[in-house]
């Protein structure tokens, strides 16, 4: 076996060919084309080999953006791979579907769910962290879903206290670090983003101010205002940042009030 990608493949091939009575269907998410002739080429061989040794079904996404694509391509192949025990996911949005960010992209992925793997989808919009987040999930929970998406930072503590009350049912949470044995998380490398655009900004801007329009303060929100701050300091070490603060994840009046504020505190950028 030659080192490199043919060691990858070779070594695919055993582990789930030892374990095939238990991966059943591996899926794969390719960057690239698999007709590149490099990495995603040699990924595919892998794919192949271990479809041909081992029995093992196997499905693949080419050519998927890094980033939020990325996340849809691996919801489609999650539930995908277990559609006969997922017959019913259900997702909790903070914000509506018509909101051009968080809640219009998680609603892409569960159409994609829906129209590659047969799984029967719904979705509740517009729904406010707190007490209303909790009825909501439980009424997913005990209105036959077996899966459900909480996708805001604030319905951790409601989607932990359903879970618990819903053993059977499976829960993933956005960006939240509280687990059980029925409720996992999930989140991306949203500061890598961050990080480039506050080296753009540190290029681009003449006062010197930034405008950051937050959310909340909480770890996701912080984390994201640091890698900018971070990153376009770097570039321009006197440059500052300006933070408000508007409490709510989708909320146009305050948000452009916040950005009429900042700009006539010198801010030549905003970000939000």
């Amino acid at each position: 076996v030659a080192e490199g990608a043919d060691a990858e493949i070779a070594a695919t091939v055993l582990f789930i060919g030892s374990a095939n009575a238990q991966y059943t269907k591996a899926g794969f998410v390719y960057v690239g084309p698999v007709g590149d002739h490099g990495w995603t080429h040699r990924h595919d061989l892998g794919r192949r080999a271990v479809e041909k040794e081992t029995g093992v079904e196997t499905t693949f996404v080419e050519s998927v953006a890094e980033g939020a694509d990325a996340e849809i391509a691996a919801t489609v192949l999650f539930i995908g791979s277990a559609n006969a025990q997922y017959t019913k996911a259900g997702f909790v949005y903070v914000g509506p579907v018509g909101d051009h960010g968080w809640t219009h992209r998680h609603d892409l992925g569960r159409r994609a769910v829906e129209k590659e793997t047969g799984v029967e989808t719904t979705f509740v919009e517009s729904v406010a962290e707190g007490a209303d987040a909790e009825r909501v999930i439980r009424k997913l929970a005990s209105s036959g879903h077996n899966l459900i998406f909480t996708t805001s930072f604030g319905y951790m503590n409601p989607t932990l206290k359903v879970a618990k009350a819903f053993p059977d049912v499976k829960f993933e949470h956005a960006t939240g670090y509280k687990q059980a044995d029925n409720m996992a998380t999930y989140s991306a490398r949203f500061y890598e983003g961050r990080a480039i655009i506050g080296t753009i900004a540190g290029h681009m801007s003449k006062t010197g101010v930034v405008g950051y329009i937050a959310s909340f303060p909480i770890p996701e929100v912080v984390r994201g205002i640091n890698a900018f701050q971070l990153a376009m300091q770097k570039v321009n070490p006197d440059a500052v940042v300006k933070v408000v603060w508007v409490n709510s994840w989708y909320d146009p009046g305050k948000e452009g009030d916040a950005a009429k504020a900042l700009i006539d505190q010198g801010a030549d950028i905003i970000t939000q």
